[in-house]
């Protein structure tokens, strides 16, 4: 039998926290393992690209063939030897030791009419990269000067330290002149990398990809799965008609009662009883680590903590039968690092992190900075209604995340409950616009996939 400690708390250098089984229940044990069965991985991937596959309409492969690519003198390309996906080997773009820019380009033999197709996706890595290293996409129409572009920097960070897929949404890419996505003649990759510094750049399976759904989507996120979100939040919630998304932590939603949470100085956490009551009102209840700790350095490594911590988490959510639940994931920032990522991807089929680079929500159409992810606590109402109004017309997934909630006007970081109502009226009236949970995501459910 093997067993897991959780809590992420040490002592004097030694793991300290709660020993369950995989079946989530509570023993006493000295044992600290982590263990990953050997189908855990495929799995999970084969889950994530099943999800996928529902929301791909259709794919239109651009040219991958290293024979089709131009460049200038600043670098280098080259079939990669070692790197490869789905069987194919992928191109290496490599940077010369100058400041200068390297362009890589290939030409469509005829225009290219890209109006039907709503995202991008390519398979990518980075390697040797620096802060001001520059990498940017772009869709050049006949004019030179009108193109379509966009900045890797902002996903290339942290991210490629293993091989991953990107997609990006047509409306986060920029504008230069006047370009027209129905007439594209060139699709360029630009790098710049700094004095005595090369990089190398891998991509593959560049195509353009349709979306299924029309609409923009919603998944309200609590995290911390606090009181006031069931006192003050769900009656309104209820009373139209919309689910959202809970984010708990085990060691405080205790059955009969309610328990002091660590976040905001204490604040009261809803009991297991009230969860349950939020369940079956079509919430989606999920994992937010055990009890909101950071994981400490100690023998075992923030890997091992961060996994022990989140397979107890995802066995407690399966044996008080929270549905699909058990598949998704989201850190506190403090508890966030690339090791502790690692242990939840391992884990969970969705690990939805707020930065944009840790999650694995690009497994889907709007995967990568295709998706919004934003703090809502301190917003005002003309805010919320811009951040609608911005997912329904570019037709993105948005994650607006919310803690605690109040019954009066003042300037805290807490929400005002009026505020959040004319919010969800708003968005309950607006056109191509749904709510939705993270089960709907997941499950690929009719309101997900309009």
């Amino acid at each position: 039998m093997s067993f897991l400690k959780i809590g992420g708390r040490t002592e004097n250098g030694l793991a300290k926290g709660v020993s369950v089984d995989y079946n989530g229940r509570f023993i006493p044990s000295n044992v600290y393992q982590a263990i990953l069965t050997g189908d855990t991985p495929t799995i999970l991937d084969n889950e994530r690209k099943k999800i996928k596959s529902k929301y791909i309409d259709s794919e239109l492969s651009l040219e991958n063939d290293i024979s089709d690519w131009t460049r200038n003198a600043n670098g280098t390309i080259e079939t990669d030897s070692i790197i490869k996906e789905d069987g194919d080997y992928s191109i290496k773009f490599s940077t010369s030791e100058y400041t200068n820019f390297f362009n890589a380009y290939v030409e469509f033999a005829n225009p290219m009419d890209f109006t039907d197709y709503s995202h991008v996706r390519l398979w990518m890595q980075v390697d040797d990269v620096d802060i001001t290293d520059r990498i940017v996409f772009m869709f050049m129409c006949n004019d030179p000067e009108d193109y379509f572009y966009i900045s890797a920097r902002a996903f290339y960070t942290r991210k490629f330290s293993e091989t991953t897929e990107i997609t990006l949404s047509k409306s986060v890419f920029s504008t230069h002149g006047s370009p027209s996505w129905s007439d594209v003649h060139k699709l360029c990759i630009q790098m710049r990398s700094t004095e005595n510094h090369s990089m190398v750049v891998r991509m593959q399976n560049i195509r353009m990809v349709k979306q299924k759904p029309k609409n923009g989507k919603m998944i309200l996120r609590f995290d911390d799965g606090l009181s006031s979100v069931y006192d003050l939040a769900m009656p309104i919630l209820r009373g139209y008609g919309v689910p959202a998304t809970c984010h708990v932590l085990p060691e405080y939603s205790l059955s009969g009662q309610r328990s002091e949470a660590p976040s905001y100085g204490g604040t009261e956490s809803m009991s297991l009883e009230e969860l349950k009551y939020l369940h079956s009102l079509g919430w989606t209840i999920s994992s937010h680590t055990w009890m909101h700790k950071g994981f400490g350095s100690d023998a075992n490594g923030h890997y091992c903590q961060a996994f022990n911590d989140l397979k107890a988490t995802q066995a407690w959510l399966i044996n008080n039968g929270f549905g699909g639940g058990y598949r998704s994931h989201v850190f506190g920032n403090h508890s966030r690092t690339i090791e502790t990522e690692k242990a939840s991807q391992d884990i969970f089929v969705v690990d939805s992190n707020s930065d944009g680079y840790g999650d694995t929500l690009d497994t889907l159409p709007w995967g990568g900075n295709s998706i919004i992810h934003t703090y809502c606590d301190e917003m005002t109402l003309d805010q919320l209604k811009d951040l609608v109004d911005k997912t329904a017309s570019e037709k993105r997934l948005c994650i607006p995340f919310f803690h605690r909630f109040k019954n009066t006007e003042s300037d805290t970081t807490e929400m005002y409950i009026e505020t959040f109502k004319e919010f969800i009226k708003y968005g309950v009236h607006k056109d191509n616009f749904d709510f939705m949970t993270m089960d709907d995501l997941l499950d690929c459910t009719s309101v997900a996939m309009r």
